[in-house]
């Protein structure tokens, strides 16, 4: 394992553990169907269980780590001096949580110095997760028992060298129609899904999908996690214009063979 940070391992393995933990808090929600759902300006969900993952996640992160940033979808932004930020999303996938589809998870980015370095997304309800740090790999468990991880393996991206042979997915369905290079992409590819939110980015990390495409409204919180965990894998990770970053405002994972050809099609999609 070259160039690995210590500091950089040391909160991937905290943020491991933290998500995992927010995983069984969520879980505990879902079970019961004790929450209440309300809407933000954007007109996008949110829940009691969204709410108080961020905060159990904010709370235990602010003890552990007080002199890092924390960002989150849900509160508001906590500042710190150690070069650190921390990007949140509690429940990446708040519809499907919801509906109780089981396709929603934690995902928790680690930033130093404007640069991703590490991610962790947890799907809870299937327990399973990945994790990745910057020159550590990327790694991959299905056995997770009491909000530990039993064991993992390595996570890498598929092989699959060209569109036409590839799985593809999209969390938006409604842009295939609207935006005529998306309905390209689908066309091109051997099979299109809308496999959406985290577990689109997930599968293509554990090589059981080819890309995952996210045009629009991607914020910092939605991509810290998977830019280095992708990467790791093996794979590729842009925004529309190619531009690697968490802070581009969509969200192309790949497996790096097939993605410039689906960037090559994607050039004309407004950014919106």
């Amino acid at each position: 394992m070259a160039n690995v940070n210590q500091e950089d391992i040391n909160r991937l393995e905290l943020s491991v553990d933290l998500a995992t933990q927010a995983g069984l808090l969520i879980m505990k929600f879902l079970s019961s169907n004790s929450y209440s759902v309300n809407y933000k300006s954007d007109h996008t969900p949110v829940t009691d269980a969204d709410l108080a993952a961020e905060t159990y996640l904010r709370d235990r992160l602010a003890s552990l780590c007080p002199n890092d940033s924390i960002r989150g979808e849900e509160l508001d932004i906590k500042a710190g001096n150690s070069g650190y930020t921390w990007h949140i999303d509690p429940i990446d996938g708040t519809k499907s949580f919801i509906n109780k589809v089981p396709l929603f998870g934690t995902l928790i980015g680690l930033e130093y110095a404007g640069t991703p370095v590490a991610g962790v997304i947890n799907m809870p309800a299937l327990s399973e997760l990945v994790y990745a740090a910057t020159g550590y790999g990327a790694w991959w468990s299905n056995t997770i028992s009491h909000g530990k991880v039993v064991e993992a393996n390595v996570a890498k991206v598929s092989s699959t060298s060209s569109l036409k042979k590839s799985t593809i997915s999209t969390t938006d369905v409604e842009s295939i129609a609207l935006y005529p290079p998306i309905q390209t992409l689908v066309n091109k590819a051997k099979l299109a899904r809308a496999w959406g939110d985290c577990y689109g980015h997930y599968l293509v990390a554990t090589g059981r999908i080819d890309a995952m495409l996210d045009p629009f409204t991607m914020q910092s919180w939605d991509c810290a996690a998977l830019l280095p965990i992708i990467k790791e894998a093996g794979g590729k990770f842009t925004n529309i214009d190619g531009e690697e970053t968490i802070n581009g405002g969509s969200a192309i994972s790949s497996n790096g063979m097939i993605h410039q050809e689906i960037l090559n099609i994607l050039k004309d999609i407004p950014r919106i």
